[in-house]
């Protein structure tokens, strides 16, 4: 059940940092346009038509036609139009992960919010990119982005009892499991607490009672000896993470000013740690569909 899909703008979203924490990159723009005439237009590719394309950039949109292009990537230096395919065993890449529910009709939108400080459970002092999905679910992704050591997805607020969405966000994980095994932990498991590792691979639930929940249920798929790995000081993880407080309100919603509150700074000097060795710019920090369900970015200011 992967999607491989065409790679998207994806945290392009990412000036986050991966391995990092708040703020790396990975890739500034995944998308970019090679012209006949020999320059280079890197953004996310909105809508790719017969006889143009239309790429969002840091300045806007642009439209180039067809006959004045000359190659299309979904990847700086990574090829053409098919993401990455989580290799057996492994996770999922950041833009597998982003660019799926970019594709997602039920997502309306995704934004990169700072990386909070865990320090309790399995996620303790591990750096990770953190985004809000539709407000309510928190998409986290931990270690180097491009070969996860976890992944989970959280409930805020009122909706995390909600049926309904939890199934969403368990159908959402079964489909970058790789064995019959770790699916059947993801669906024996009880959702209200419970943990199986299978191969290495750890399916967890937390409840939101929880003292590593912070007020939120979670679905969470590791490698623990992958997290240990990537696992950061003290020191080095305060830098690249914030309190809890400065970032959401009490009820788990995300303050307005939460990218006030974090210098990120530091967290491109201290990406290295969890596995990426290129520290680049912000330039996209998620997407929104309008009115007409148009995909637009949101830059960072």
């Amino acid at each position: 059940m992967n999607a491989s899909i065409r790679i998207f703008l994806a945290v392009s979203l990412l000036g986050a940092a991966a391995a990092c924490a708040a703020t790396l990159e990975v890739s500034s723009e995944p998308d970019s346009l090679v012209l006949r005439d020999g320059h280079v237009v890197r953004g996310m590719i909105v809508r790719n038509a017969r006889d143009e394309i239309v790429i969002q950039t840091a300045g806007g949109e642009e439209t180039y036609s067809k006959k004045d292009v000359a190659r299309i990537h979904d990847a700086p230096g990574e090829g053409d139009y098919l993401v990455d395919i989580a290799r057996n065993g492994n996770l999922p890449p950041w833009r597998t992960l982003i660019n799926d529910l970019r594709n997602n009709d039920r997502v309306t939108s995704l934004e990169q919010i700072p990386a909070t400080t865990i320090n309790d459970g399995a996620f303790k002092n591990v750096p990770y990119l953190s985004f809000r999905i539709n407000k309510i679910v928190e998409l986290d992704i931990y270690g180097n982005p491009n070969d996860p050591a976890g992944i989970e997805l959280g409930i805020y607020g009122m909706h995390e009892k909600n049926a309904r969405l939890r199934r969403v966000c368990r159908e959402f994980m079964a489909s970058y499991l790789n064995t019959r095994g770790e699916i059947e932990a993801l669906y024996q498991l009880n959702e209200n607490g419970g943990k199986r590792t299978v191969d290495g691979m750890t399916v967890e639930y937390t409840p939101a009672n929880a003292p590593d929940a912070y007020g939120a249920w979670w679905v969470s798929i590791y490698n623990q000896k992958h997290l240990d790995a990537a696992r950061l000081t003290d020191a080095q993880y305060a830098k690249v993470t914030a309190p809890m407080d400065a970032v959401l309100h009490t009820d788990g919603m995300v303050r307005n000013d939460a990218w006030n509150a974090h210098d990120n700074a530091e967290s491109l000097r201290l990406h290295h740690m969890a596995g990426s060795n290129q520290p680049e710019r912000i330039y996209i920090r998620g997407f929104y569909r309008d009115k007409d369900g148009n995909v637009r970015v949101i830059t960072a200011s």
